[in-house]
């Protein structure tokens, strides 16, 4: 399974014991978390990252920022909504994969595409998806990478929402295309 929390607090604490890029780049999380790191760098970030593999800060950044965004704003259910109705419109089998292991019932999710107001949080947040998916299309990368790394934001705030009991662990990116 993907565990970001512990990815971030073994990247804390590498970062605490002087090890050079954790220590360039803990303060990141920090701003992840309480959302001072808006989603405008991150998809700037994302967009100087060579294109190979998804890039282990990226997906710490980006998991913890999205999910901070939708608890302060109290947008939780209008982002997984949105998401998963988008999602479960894809033609990729590990898509509809992915939609079924969030546990969450389509009667929850359907319908979510329209239901957002515009100008709402939950509406700029699932901008935010939106521009961090381009930054990282239009630099180069693989589209099924950038694909893994929304599903994997997405499934985390779902981990960290009250639908968490439902949902099956995050998987590697080993592991998510089978």
């Amino acid at each position: 399974p993907c565990e970001i929390d512990f990815a971030v607090d073994c990247f804390i604490k590498a970062a605490a014991g002087g090890h050079p890029n954790a220590k360039s780049h803990s303060f990141w999380l920090e701003k992840a978390d309480d959302t001072s790191f808006g989603t405008n760098a991150l998809s700037m970030f994302a967009s100087k990252l060579p294109p190979d593999e998804p890039n282990h800060i990226l997906m710490m950044v980006g998991c913890r920022l999205y999910s901070a965004l939708c608890q302060r704003y109290e947008a939780i259910d209008g982002v997984i909504k949105y998401e998963l109705d988008a999602a479960s419109k894809s033609d990729y089998p590990f898509i509809q994969e992915f939609v079924k292991r969030t546990g969450l019932s389509r009667s929850f999710y359907d319908g979510g595409l329209d239901m957002l107001t515009e100008g709402s949080a939950a509406d700029q947040i699932t901008d935010g998806l939106n521009s961090l998916y381009f930054a990282l299309i239009n630099s180069g990368h693989n589209e099924l990478h950038c694909l893994f790394i929304r599903c994997t934001i997405v499934g985390y705030i779902i981990s960290k929402s009250k639908h968490s009991n439902l949902s099956k662990p995050l998987l590697g990116i080993d592991k998510f295309f089978s």
